[in-house]
């Protein structure tokens, strides 16, 4: 059903902000539970805004199904195209908010010495993003980093081994110094941790 009788392509603009409102809702905005409620829902209801529906829907995007779905042709967007101008930006912003949020998770991933998992982090942001410049310098800090841990990787594993033989002799506090300086050599193995804690 739509709100006139003609059938054309503005037709197909309010079907697709039907689908739009749904997509974003998980409501269809018309629905009722007999046709003639559905025709008296799509003559006179406006339905609520997505925002206020749905939480995470951004309100920018209110006005863009509002104008989806007037019930005035002429009020409506008259192509896709012209939609599109609308939506364009509001995705754009979108992406760059769901970057900064992922980005204040990679920072803290790197402040707790996570750093594969902040290098992991900040490529999520680089991906919604690729124009952050934060995002940039902090992925190279890491990038250098993780260099430098590869490249310590084998004689943080050898500090390993001889803590592990430290133990077994009961020289735990030399065993607990080769953990701490194979740990800042190679922050992201995780053996060291449950050694430290025998």
């Amino acid at each position: 059903l739509n709100p006139e009788s003609e059938v054309d392509a503005l037709c197909d603009i309010w079907a697709y902000g039907v689908i739009y409102y749904e997509l974003l809702t998980g409501h269809n905005p018309f629905y009722a539970s007999d046709l003639a409620a559905v025709a008296y829902k799509l003559a006179s209801f406006d339905p609520p805004a997505p925002s206020s529906v749905a939480q995470d829907c951004p309100s920018e995007l209110d006005e863009v199904i509002g104008k989806l779905l007037r019930r005035r042709r002429d009020e409506r967007y008259q192509s896709l195209e012209e939609l599109q101008y609308d939506i364009e930006p509001i995705y754009l912003e979108t992406r760059k908010r769901e970057a900064a949020k992922v980005l204040r998770v990679a920072r803290e991933r790197r402040e707790r010495n996570e750093i594969e998992q902040a290098d992991s982090a900040v490529r999520q942001a680089l991906d919604l993003d690729p124009t952050n410049t934060e995002a940039r310098q902090i992925r190279e800090g890491l990038r250098q980093k993780l260099e430098q841990i590869r490249k310590a990787r084998p004689k943080a594993e050898s500090l390993v081994v001889q803590a592990t033989n430290k133990f077994g002799t009961r020289e735990y506090d030399d065993a607990i110094r080769l953990l701490e300086s194979a740990r800042d050599l190679d922050p992201t193995n995780s053996r060291i941790g449950p050694l430290m804690l025998q």
